[in-house]
């Protein structure tokens, strides 16, 4: 044989070695993508193998589907979509400062705390700052009654207080500066800057305030007296002198309490000789929120041996009738005891206010002399 025959031969069986392992290797290949499709087809009830049955390439071009909702784990190499592209967070800016408050803002911001945790009930206004009071409750104190005067520090005044309540407003850094006409003045530090402190009015509540009373035209007509004048009172007519009869005095000379009726049987020695003008200056006239006059305030500096506070009264009553007429300033007073007891009245039963809390008194006198 010759040598190109032998060349030639040798190059068939290359090709058809070739031509055979493409055969096998195709055979090969399309027998693991039958066995494949077998298992898959097996496992084709449960919802996993569903979700990988799904075209990830087509999916991810055409966004019908959210390739990041699917675990990698759960997907084979080849149906392996791409991995979903991180979105940076946008910048946040900072919070802008709130700006400086004005001091007025603070000054109005502190006027609605002060007005919120006290409420003012009364007020007892004098031109002497030594008389002059204020009733008002505090709420962070449980609503307790408590008064307030001029230069009143908080914890000066509430530091030994046995009420734990009221001894907790000594931490309150107040100083009561002034008692007005219809409110109180009060120095106290800002809220949000405590280094500022501003003077601010306790008023009273959202009623209408009627005009405040003036005590220098108290009894005058056409005077203010929160509304209403308040009527004069009438004139008195000396009495006529006349010549003195000798008669032997038959009426008590002492008085004499009697704890049965809780009243006092009043002695001459009670009113004659008595000038009433001496109890005008340990009384004042008290006002309510609305400015109208409700009584007669006893005064603190009354001497212990008056005789208003032998009889039973006490520092800081507040004497509001005698038998059931008002009574509002000393005037009043003596018109009622002078009309009632030149009638023929000998009882006179006394409605007064004592730390808050109504009372009476009854005071008999002896029958005036005709």
């Amino acid at each position: 044989m010759k040598g190109g025959q032998l060349a030639l031969l040798i190059w068939l069986l290359n090709g058809a070695v070739a031509l055979g392992g493409l055969a096998l290797g195709a055979r090969t290949y399309q027998e693991k993508a039958e066995d494949l499709d077998a298992t898959f087809s097996v496992a084709s009830g449960t919802a996993k193998f569903k979700a990988n049955r799904i075209d990830w390439a087509s999916a991810a071009k055409t966004g019908s589907v959210d390739i990041s909702a699917f675990g990698y784990r759960e997907l084979s190499p080849r149906k392996r979509p791409p991995p979903p592209k991180k979105t940076e967070p946008k910048p946040v800016d900072p919070p802008k400062p709130e700006p400086e408050p004005t001091d007025d803002q603070l000054k109005a911001e502190l006027e609605r705390e002060i007005n919120a945790k006290f409420k003012l009930m009364r007020l007892m206004y004098s031109t002497d700052p030594l008389y002059a009071k204020a009733l008002c409750t505090a709420a962070d104190a449980g609503n307790a009654a408590i008064y307030l005067r001029p230069n009143l520090h908080f914890p000066t005044e509430y530091k030994d207080a046995q009420d734990p309540k009221i001894k907790g407003l000594a931490a309150k850094d107040y100083l009561v500066k002034t008692i007005e006409k219809d409110h109180v003045l009060i120095e106290a530090p800002s809220i949000k800057r405590p280094a500022k402190r501003f003077t601010v009015a306790l008023k009273f509540g959202d009623s209408v305030l009627a005009k405040p009373p003036d005590p220098k035209n108290f009894g005058k007509a056409g005077g203010s007296s929160g509304g209403a004048a308040i009527p004069p009172p009438p004139k008195e007519t000396p009495p006529v002198e006349a010549q003195p009869v000798p008669t032997v005095e038959t009426r008590p000379k002492e008085s004499v309490y009697d704890e049965k009726t809780d009243s006092w049987i009043i002695g001459t020695d009670d009113y004659l000789g008595v000038n009433t003008d001496d109890f005008v200056k340990y009384a004042r006239t008290v006002v309510d929120e609305k400015g109208q006059p409700i009584g007669i305030q006893i005064n603190e500096d009354i001497p212990d041996d008056n005789v208003v506070i032998k009889r039973g009264g006490k520092k800081g009553d507040i004497i509001k009738s005698i038998n059931g007429q008002a009574v509002t300033n000393m005037s009043d007073v003596r018109r009622v005891v002078r009309q009632q007891y030149d009638s023929g009245v000998s009882e006179f039963e006394v409605l007064f206010e004592r730390d808050g809390v109504p009372q009476r008194k009854m005071f008999k006198v002896p029958q005036k002399k005709k």
